[in-house]
Protein backbone atom coordinates (compact mmCIF):
# COMPACT_ATOMS: atom_id res chain seq x y z
CA UNK A 1 0.00 0.00 0.00
CA UNK A 2 1.14 3.33 -1.04
CA UNK A 3 1.91 5.73 1.94
CA UNK A 4 0.63 9.10 0.64
CA UNK A 5 1.32 12.38 3.08
CA UNK A 6 -0.99 15.19 3.84
CA UNK A 7 -0.26 17.12 1.34
CA UNK A 8 -0.86 14.37 -1.59
CA UNK A 9 -3.99 13.56 0.08
CA UNK A 10 -5.30 16.75 0.46
CA UNK A 11 -4.51 17.43 -3.13
CA UNK A 12 -5.90 14.33 -4.78
CA UNK A 13 -9.57 15.56 -2.99
CA UNK A 14 -9.29 18.85 -4.45
CA UNK A 15 -9.07 17.16 -8.07
CA UNK A 16 -11.61 14.95 -7.59
CA UNK A 17 -13.67 18.04 -5.60
CA UNK A 18 -13.11 19.75 -8.74
CA UNK A 19 -13.53 16.72 -11.20
CA UNK A 20 -16.68 16.13 -9.90
CA UNK A 21 -18.22 20.20 -9.70
CA UNK A 22 -17.26 20.12 -13.33
CA UNK A 23 -19.23 16.85 -13.73
CA UNK A 24 -22.24 18.37 -11.97
CA UNK A 25 -22.59 21.37 -13.81
CA UNK A 26 -22.10 19.68 -17.42
CA UNK A 27 -25.25 17.46 -15.93
CA UNK A 28 -27.72 20.32 -14.86
CA UNK A 29 -26.80 21.93 -18.20
CA UNK A 30 -27.91 19.04 -20.48
CA UNK A 31 -30.69 18.34 -18.62
CA UNK A 32 -31.24 22.33 -19.16
CA UNK A 33 -30.98 21.81 -22.68
CA UNK A 34 -33.01 18.69 -23.07
CA UNK A 35 -36.10 21.10 -21.10
CA UNK A 36 -35.93 23.42 -23.10
CA UNK A 37 -35.42 21.43 -26.94
CA UNK A 38 -39.08 19.45 -25.58
CA UNK A 39 -40.61 22.22 -24.31
CA UNK A 40 -39.83 24.78 -27.57
CA UNK A 41 -41.70 21.93 -29.90
CA UNK A 42 -39.70 22.88 -32.76
CA UNK A 43 -37.41 20.72 -35.16
CA UNK A 44 -33.84 19.31 -33.20
CA UNK A 45 -31.07 18.12 -34.88
CA UNK A 46 -30.75 14.69 -35.57
CA UNK A 47 -30.21 12.69 -33.04
CA UNK A 48 -29.67 15.67 -30.14
CA UNK A 49 -32.67 14.57 -28.29
CA UNK A 50 -31.25 10.78 -27.85
CA UNK A 51 -27.76 12.45 -27.25
CA UNK A 52 -28.98 14.08 -24.05
CA UNK A 53 -31.07 11.51 -22.81
CA UNK A 54 -27.84 9.10 -23.04
CA UNK A 55 -26.11 12.05 -21.22
CA UNK A 56 -28.57 12.60 -18.66
CA UNK A 57 -28.71 8.57 -17.99
CA UNK A 58 -24.89 7.92 -18.02
CA UNK A 59 -24.71 10.69 -15.54
CA UNK A 60 -27.54 9.71 -12.81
Amino acid sequence: MTTLTLKQAYDACETNKTAWLHYKAALAAAEQEYREQTTAGTDHPDGRLQALREITDIKK
